[in-house]
C-alpha cells in the first residue's frame, strides 16, 4: 500500500489504483488521457463505480493522506471497454446526425 503521490505516479504510468478503505468492491481511479474521441481538452481522473458507472472524480482531503492506496489488476478492462466503446459509437452516431 502507499500514499496518493505514489497512486498519482502510477495512473500517469496506465495504470488503476484504488483504497482498502472503499466499501464499493470493484471500484478504481484511472486517468484518461485526451484523444481524437475526447471532448475533454485536458487529462482527467475518473471513477469506475459499483454500479459499472464512469463518473469524473476529485479527491478528498481524506483520499489525498490516505495511505491505503494499492494497484488494482486489470480484471474489470473486460467490462469497462463496452462502456468506454459505446461512449465513442454514441458520440461518432451523435456527430454524423449533427
Amino acid at each position: 500500500m502507499f500514499d496518493f503521490g505514489e497512486a498519482l505516479t502510477v495512473l500517469k504510468q496506465g495504470g488503476r489504483v484504488c483504497r482498502r478503505g472503499w466499501n464499493g468492491k470493484g471500484m478504481y481511479v484511472e486517468l484518461q488521457k485526451t484523444d481524437i474521441h475526447s471532448r475533454m481538452t485536458l487529462p482527467y481522473l475518473f471513477l469506475y463505480t459499483v454500479k459499472g458507472d464512469l463518473v469524473p472524480w476529485l479527491a478528498s482531503q481524506t483520499d489525498m493522506l490516505g495511505t491505503d492506496w494499492h494497484v488494482t489488476g486489470h480484471e474489470v478492462e473486460d467490462a469497462v471497454q463496452p462502456l468506454i466503446e459505446g461512449g465513442r459509437n454514441w458520440e461518432r452516431s451523435r456527430r454524423v446526425g449533427d
